[in-house]
């Protein structure tokens, strides 16, 4: 269990306050639930959380969100690539449909390339775990609001601009440096 989850658990035990003590079926025979006092929940920030900006909340579900369907998208596309490249090789149809599969396969695959997805949806991952974790301090009371707009502009780093390159291993080394802070040696162009 990563550290951000236990964090997140313990944090919401603690938000939770003491159990409240409901009393036994034994001493309830003759009560009406008219005199039963029932326990109110304790306040939200009773654990000293604190309110986050707005905008850096609407980031942190963007990054989340911006993940899950990129991660979708590159499924989706590299399973209707495999799936029209199979039916391609084992001469599925008449010509016309075989044909119309193999551009279907090739555009598919460019298409998983040149965006590359999976990759832009594992940066938005990674630069939401670091603002998580940066959100968890700060509702907890451990950190400032200053590292959690640390954590932003990190998170922001780490995601990087959007490139578009038909050289795939020099963009995901361009990538990998600059999830790392690093220049990249050949800056891609911007898209």
């Amino acid at each position: 269990m990563t550290t951000s989850v236990r964090l997140f658990l313990a944090l919401t035990l603690v938000s939770l306050g003491p159990l409240p003590a409901y009393p036994s079926t034994d001493s309830l025979a003759g009560t009406t639930t008219a005199n039963l006092e029932v326990p109110t929940p304790a306040p939200a920030n009773v654990s000293g959380a604190r309110p986050v900006p707005e905008e850096i909340t609407r980031n942190l579900h963007g990054w989340d969100k911006g993940a899950a369907w990129l991660h979708f998208l590159q499924i989706v596309l590299s399973l209707a690539a495999i799936v029209s490249s199979l039916l391609v090789a084992v001469h599925f149809g008449p010509s016309r449909i075989l044909r119309v599969l193999a551009v279907c396969s090739a555009l598919f695959t460019g298409l998983v390339s040149a965006f590359d997805p999976g990759g832009e949806a594992n940066r938005m991952r990674n630069a939401w775990r670091v603002l998580n974790a940066a959100l968890l301090r700060y509702q907890a009371g451990e950190t400032g609001v200053d590292k959690v707009i640390d954590a932003y502009e990190r998170g922001e780093t780490i995601i990087g601009s959007y490139t578009v390159s038909l050289n795939t291993q020099g963009a995901q080394d361009n990538k990998d440096r600059q999830a790392e802070g690093l220049p990249s040696p050949n800056p891609p162009e911007d898209h």
